[in-house]
């Protein structure tokens, strides 16, 4: 019975007992690498024009899935976000180019990077950008035309504010009272100033010939490594500092090439005087410069006549820049010639508005009582597209005295009938500069004036081009800043593209840096008001006074050194 029971008891443990299958080992988790990045911009603030160009490197081991890439751009001085962007990379290295960084100022980058496997494997950094105007500055380019578009060019078309640059960059004398003029505005130093290429680099500098007691005689040379303008001189003869010796300025420097080199010459015309000549400054084509005095013959029945301004430019198509010079009742022509002093004074033509009392004129003398009457300045611009320079007088208004245009015949000869009188503007105002709208031919004259001491008014108005007539035109021309409010004294029109939408537009060169420390006081109209400049843009049939320093980033930065320059 043992027997049986113990059989069945191994029979029923065996009936009991199943095979288990091998049992499955369980995954083996591999811990994800977490997430490193540098960047392109790791070292430190990164300086951009527009657009950042980020490069992206990815240096741990990549998730199956990729990472997420998140970039988000913010303008610090507004806390306002720019653009954003989240892309998926699937490689370890990825170039993503972030635009909008326009404004002047500093920007934050912040970049997040998260594994698409774990989302809690993510790291972040922030980084810098700048846009510093100064720093991304390439300077002010010459045009590659430049000798062929001439003294106008250099006068009012490239763009550049001489009177800031100036104001900036001159080192001042050491009786300027920190920059401050005490005269009232009358100071006319800005708008003997001029632009050229003066050491033939490229690149566009400022010259003054100095002006009285505040202003000093500078070559301002552009240096493209640190985007200043050196003060220095390059004339050979380093013991000259002004070139006039009264507080009287010079009325204009016209830029011009007078010989075969490629450096800008210049003819320094003095306005108001009888002790300082008309002066010439050349080049000797190896980077130095020579002063020589114009034996300009400036007698009326031995009577010395008083010059009161000019102009250089081919008259009479022989491809040699001619002088003229207005004095008054008289105004001298001294015929170019291609070797030095580069102007004949034994061949010149005086017109003449009287030779009743002044019977005895001679050198081609030409009665022409229109051409010379009232005239204090000349601009010599072709008005009716003919290749012939024509005179645009700068006269004062009075009851026998319009602004008027001689027309060039190309004879060097003169009568009333090549005079065309402009309607009248206003009595007792002065023309100071023209130009001409290249579209339509009109032509925008400035007027102003110290007869009323500092609260002189000024203004920009045109001349309509009617086919050859001009007609009154006060209202193309809209001030939105009461800019002729500010000071009567502006020297000279720009004209520019200055907004870059391919039509050119006005500026102006203000004369005098105003009367005390600090900026401009609209209330006491006292102080320096070059933070308050302005250009005319032109929309449609008008031209519209704006902000200039939204234009130039350059010189709206140059602000902060010359605010520095006040205290």
């Amino acid at each position: 019975m043992k027997k049986i029971i113990v059989i069945l008891g191994v029979l029923y443990t065996y009936g009991c007992t199943k095979t288990e299958a091998p049992s499955t080992p369980p995954p083996i988790v591999v811990q994800e690498e977490s997430i490193k990045f540098t960047t392109n911009i790791d070292t430190g603030a990164f300086y951009v024009i527009d657009t950042l160009p980020l490069i992206i490197t990815v240096s741990s081991k990549l998730p199956a899935s990729g990472v997420m890439v998140s970039v988000i751009s913010t303008w610090t001085d507004s806390s306002k976000q720019i653009h954003k962007i989240d892309t998926t990379i699937m490689q370890p290295g990825v170039s993503i180019n972030i635009p909008g960084l326009k404004k002047e100022g500093t920007y934050s980058i912040a970049v997040t990077i998260t594994s698409k496997n774990t989302l809690s494997n993510t790291v972040s950094k922030s980084l810098s950008a700048i846009n510093s105007a100064i720093r991304n500055f390439t300077g002010y380019k010459v045009a590659s035309n430049a000798r062929q578009l001439g003294s106008d060019y250099w006068l009012r078309g490239t763009g550049v504010m001489a009177d800031l640059i100036i104001q900036t960059f001159q080192n001042p004398l050491p009786n300027s009272n920190s920059y401050a003029y005490q005269h009232n505005f009358i100071n006319t130093g800005w708008t003997s100033s001029t632009c050229g290429d003066f050491n033939n680099d490229g690149y566009i500098d400022v010259f003054t010939p100095g002006g009285g007691q505040y202003i000093g005689f500078s070559f301002l040379l552009y240096n493209p490594i640190t985007k200043t303008f050196k003060d220095t001189s390059l004339l050979k003869d380093k013991t000259i500092k002004l070139l006039t010796n009264s507080n009287n300025s010079f009325k204009r420097s016209i830029p011009v090439y007078l010989n075969s080199d490629n450096y800008v010459d210049l003819v320094i015309i003095e306005g108001d005087n009888f002790s300082n000549p008309t002066q010439i400054i050349y080049s000797d084509g190896m980077g130095g410069y020579e002063l020589t005095s114009f034996d300009a013959l400036h007698f009326v029945n031995s009577a010395k006549v008083m010059t009161d301004g000019g102009d250089v430019g081919d008259l009479n198509g022989d491809g040699l820049p001619d002088l003229v010079l207005a004095a008054n009742n008289f105004t001298f022509i001294y015929w170019g010639k291609s070797s030095y002093p580069f102007f004949r004074n034994d061949n010149y033509t005086i017109l003449a508005s009287d030779l009743t009392n002044f019977p005895n004129v001679v050198n081609n003398g030409t009665v022409c009582s229109s051409c010379s009457n009232g005239v204090f300045d000349i601009v010599l611009k072709d008005l009716n597209k003919d290749n012939k320079l024509d005179f645009l007088l700068c006269v004062v208004e009075n009851s026998n005295i319009n602004q008027r245009v001689i027309l060039n015949k190309g004879t060097g000869l003169f009568s009333n009938s090549d005079v065309l009188n402009l309607p009248t503007y206003a009595r007792n105002i002065q023309v100071h500069d023209y130009t001409q709208d290249e579209v339509n031919g009109d032509i925008i004259a400035q007027n102003g004036g110290g007869i009323n001491n500092i609260f002189s008014y000024w203004n920009i108005y045109k001349y309509k081009n009617n086919n050859g007539s001009y007609s009154l035109d006060t209202t193309s021309i809209k001030f939105n800043y009461n800019t002729k409010q500010y000071d009567g004294n502006k020297g000279r029109i720009l004209y520019y593209d200055f907004n870059k939408d391919g039509i050119k537009d006005i500026g102006y060169i203000d004369a005098s840096w105003g009367g005390n420390n600090g900026t401009f006081n609209p209330v006491t109209r006292q102080g320096n008001i070059m933070p308050f400049k302005t250009v005319f843009i032109k929309r449609g049939d008008q031209y519209i006074e704006e902000d200039y320093y939204q234009y130039d980033p350059y010189a709206k930065s140059l602000l902060t050194i010359l605010k520095n320059r006040f205290k």
